[in-house]
């Protein structure tokens, strides 16, 4: 029966059982309707996307309409190839100034088969991070920084050594102290780098960097996301395209909650390795560099100056 009919015949005469039960199921299904279109409207509203969510949900390769060409390291506008989900800006907003500190674990991770295990993708792990996010004439910047992750100990060997990721200076310590301690367990301290925007020569390697894509958008009002893409040359021989996405929400003065997203693709532009960081920052940072300085047992202003921390 019809809801109006219902109403119609309870307002005009006695109702009997069979039109009050017919009434409360008119009802019930109209509440229902009512709450399913007012979910479905609440969740397209609050729903966020972004390059993020595009390396966790279908990230298996770098997009072919994402266009790869060599740039000056300044930010551009150019989109991702879904441009109608943000829109671009050219800075992070001023009450970004200053320096953050905090910690990101590692939420999600996602490796190929052939991928050796390295504790900074560890399910899990969490790191310390420094940002400092600075003014360049009138655009404030995100500085490359280096998240590091507790001490490691581990029975080393060259190999090992290269897979843990000493492609630098580094590694001929590492490989001279293995050489006079053969079989012996070291302590190392695992560090990722965030963002890596120009060439670093080593004492026996040479990292070479041309970045291809650097864009700054807001995906809602107090929530920005950088997509930095880089390709990565080794001693003169490809090393991979790697991509890292870092979105900073705005909580209030004292709060900003950030999310990182580091992929790393071959050649043919397939992902070996997705991770998604997670993590609160504060402008409380010198505590985190202490913290920083003591895990590694030298002073922060040493670690800062080794891995180029502006």
């Amino acid at each position: 029966m019809p809801l109006k009919d219902c109403f119609d015949r309870l307002a005009h005469q006695p109702a009997d059982r069979q039109t009050i039960r017919r009434t409360h199921i008119s009802l019930l299904v109209l509440a229902l309707a009512v709450t399913g279109a007012f979910a479905c409207r609440v969740q397209a509203k609050t729903m966020l996307e972004g390059r993020i969510e595009e390396i966790v949900q279908s990230g298996t390769y770098l997009p072919p309409q994402l266009t790869l060409k060599k740039l000056t390291p300044q930010t551009d506008a150019r989109m991702t190839y879904d441009a109608s989900i943000a829109k671009w800006v050219p800075s992070y907003p001023e009450s970004f100034l200053g320096r953050w500190g905090g910690e990101l674990k590692n939420t999600w991770v996602v490796q190929a088969p052939y991928t050796l295990p390295n504790p900074t993708y560890r399910p899990g792990n969490t790191g310390k991070v420094v940002l400092n996010f600075y003014k360049e004439k009138d655009k404030v910047e995100l500085a490359p920084t280096v998240v590091f992750f507790p001490p490691e100990s581990e029975y080393m060997t060259p190999g090992v050594a290269a897979r843990l990721g000493f492609h630098n200076g580094d590694k001929t310590s590492m490989e001279n102290e293995i050489g006079y301690r053969p079989g012996a367990a070291f302590r190392y301290i695992p560090v990722m780098p965030l963002r890596q925007d120009r060439s670093v020569t080593f004492n026996n390697s040479a990292l070479s960097v041309d970045v291809l894509r650097n864009s700054l958008r807001m995906i809602k009002a107090g929530c920005i996301e950088q997509d930095f893409i880089a390709k990565q040359w080794l001693n003169g021989s490809f090393d991979c395209y790697r991509e890292v996405v870092t979105r900073f929400t705005w909580r209030g003065p004292g709060q900003i909650y950030a999310q990182v997203a580091v992929a790393e693709y071959d050649e043919n532009r397939a992902a070996r390795t997705r991770s998604l960081m997670e993590g609160w920052i504060s402008p409380n940072w010198r505590t985190v560099a202490q913290q920083i300085a003591k895990e590694q047992e030298k002073p922060w202003e040493v670690i800062a100056q080794k891995h180029n921390l502006r």
